[in-house]
């Protein structure tokens, strides 16, 4: 049984599974170039899930669709087009219309509708079933925070035999997403783009000076959800981006004013993660179930991460590695999935290397266009390109790496990503000013070998997917300056042989090298852009930026001299 989950909101994407499997999956600005791309049909990304199966649409048994409306709402307003957001009705058109042969458009849907092929699942149902299918757990509390999805900012629920069960509603005036969204406005930055500079910006401040201010605006923690104020009283869209209260916001900006940037981050911040901490232990509380997933844009946020292994020793926490509404395609399938079959057996996700791959032959071909194209590059292929870019290295080069499929997600771990020397802060000064050229304050972050974890890391687990941080114990921080933010923590991923050996192999050639089992690991992108996915946009990347070297399959590409 193929399902094709599809979210066309922003950060749209597709994604495809097969029997409960995850076959394929990827966000649409991948391929379009534009960071969040949304508000149409992810064409791109649908095309890209189907052709690596090799089927068409009309192989597909059904489409989910991150919607709280049912079938007959939805096709009645697509006949009519009263009701509902325009999107989905364009949605609906251009994919029976691409994908399903000839013949009335309308006729097409009729088919669809009668079979019963297009099902939609609530926004935060979705993000729940996105954190506890891919979890491993049987049994698991599940949480879901956001800015706002289909009226809601926020869920409870647990597992139960036949799914997910629904015991607390959050709604907008609660939004604990809408909170930091003000924060981040309030402090300068973009709305929905610029929260993680927030999460930076905060470890160089003291809360103290701030915190009553910023308690007077958070939500706060009552029972199973939050009270707080209507956060759309004021503010309604502002500058095209996500919704947020500008009289909220303009009350941040006047605490930066008066208190600095730094410590009204650092105070938005803590009462951010206190609120949050005081929810959750009301709902373990409540489920008694240790096994604690969550998803939600909310859960992208690694220092509330941190606090929640901090405080609840003994849970064990997976958050959702695409937690923002980049993993909804992905949700709404295994959800249609389960309602389909509900005796299935999801496998409990290792990697997220579901994106776009290339063979070794089409990345040679698309070099061998470059170098006839503008001849500024060069290349050699090694059979081991692991070791000579771990030796790269040790000598100071930086090196963006191209291998296998891309992850989804935002976090670059080891299919593209760039890559430097974690012993000295020149070179994390060096790839944030020549290479990122974004603000120098900003943490870098690093991958590690899954062994060296217990020597790195305070409070250690396996974290594959770089959304939970760490104390480093102090005499470590000396030897991987470049990779420790300024307040002793860090963000890893930690890497192990059987996941993804290419990249476990460069990390071991770097430590027989140095006897440092850590290296610094950033996403493959310029600031403002997505990460690359294609070969060409690789290329483009590195002659674009004060790149050393591109390991792009087992091409070694260089700038001619």
């Amino acid at each position: 049984m193929y399902i094709l989950g599809l979210h066309t909101h922003h950060d749209a994407g597709a994604a495809l599974i097969k029997d409960g499997k995850i076959v394929a999956a990827a966000d649409e600005e991948r391929f379009t170039r534009i960071k969040h791309w949304g508000m149409d049909f992810p064409e791109l990304s649908t095309k890209f899930v189907l052709d690596f199966e090799g089927i068409s649409l009309e192989d597909v048994d059904y489409i989910a669709i991150p919607s709280k409306y049912g079938i007959g709402r939805m096709i009645a307003t697509a006949f009519d087009n009263i009701g509902r957001p325009e999107y989905i009705l364009k949605l609906i058109k251009m994919l029976l219309k691409k994908e399903a042969g000839k013949g009335n458009i309308y006729s097409k849907i009729n088919h669809f509708v009668k079979s019963k092929k297009i099902l939609g699942v609530e926004h935060h149902l979705a993000h729940a079933a996105s954190a506890f299918y891919t979890s491993g757990f049987d049994k698991a509390t599940i949480v879901t925070l956001d800015g706002i999805g289909n009226g809601l900012s926020g869920s409870v629920n647990y597992s139960v035999s036949k799914g997910i069960k629904r015991i607390k509603n959050i709604y907008e005036s609660g939004s604990m997403g809408h909170y930091y969204e003000a924060l981040t406005d309030g402090l300068g930055f973009s709305i929905y783009n610029d929260e993680y500079k927030v999460m930076g910006l905060a470890a160089y401040g003291d809360p103290k000076f701030a915190s009553k201010e910023a308690y007077k605006l958070v939500p706060k923690a009552k029972g199973l959800g939050f009270s707080g104020r209507y956060w759309n009283l004021y503010g309604g869209w502002i500058n095209n981006q996500l919704r947020g209260s500008v009289a909220e916001a303009a009350y941040f900006r006047f605490l930066s004013y008066k208190y600095g940037s730094k410590n009204t981050a650092a105070a938005g911040q803590k009462v951010f993660e206190d609120q949050i901490l005081k929810w959750l232990s009301n709902v373990l509380n409540k489920t008694r179930n240790m096994n604690l997933v969550g998803a939600g844009g909310c859960f992208l946020n690694v220092k509330l991460n941190k606090r929640i292994r901090d405080n609840f020793e003994e849970i064990n926490f997976i958050p959702f590695p695409h937690c923002g509404d980049g993993g909804l395609a992905l949700g709404s399938a295994l959800q249609i999935q389960k309602e389909l079959k509900p005796k299935i057996k999801f496998k409990k996700m290792k990697h997220v290397y579901f994106g776009i791959g290339f063979t070794n032959e089409e990345l040679k071909k698309e070099l061998d266009k470059t170098i006839k194209e503008n001849k500024k590059i060069k290349y050699r292929e090694y059979d081991d390109i692991s070791g000579i870019c771990g030796e790269l290295l040790t000598k100071g080069k930086v090196i963006g790496w191209f291998q296998g499929r891309a992850e989804i997600g935002p976090r670059a771990l080891g299919a593209r990503s760039i890559l430097a020397d974690s012993r000295h802060v020149k070179f994390r000064d060096r790839v944030n000013i020549a290479v990122k050229f974004r603000e120098e304050w900003r943490p870098f972050c690093p991958s590690m070998l899954d062994e060296a974890r217990k020597e790195y890391l305070i409070n250690d687990c396996y974290a594959p997917f770089m959304n939970l941080s760490f104390d480093v114990p102090k005499q470590k921080i000396k030897e991987i300056p470049a990779v420790v933010h300024v307040d002793g923590t860090t963000r890893p991923q930690t890497v192990r042989k059987d996941v993804n050996e290419k990249y476990w192999k460069l990390i071991k050639s770097f430590e027989s090298e140095t006897g440092i089992p850590v290296i610094l690991n950033t996403s493959f992108n310029r600031k403002g852009e997505p990460i690359v996915n294609s070969p060409r946009d690789a290329i483009n990347c590195f002659l674009g930026t004060n790149l050393d070297y591109l390991a792009i399959g087992n091409f070694l590409v260089s700038r001619k001299r």
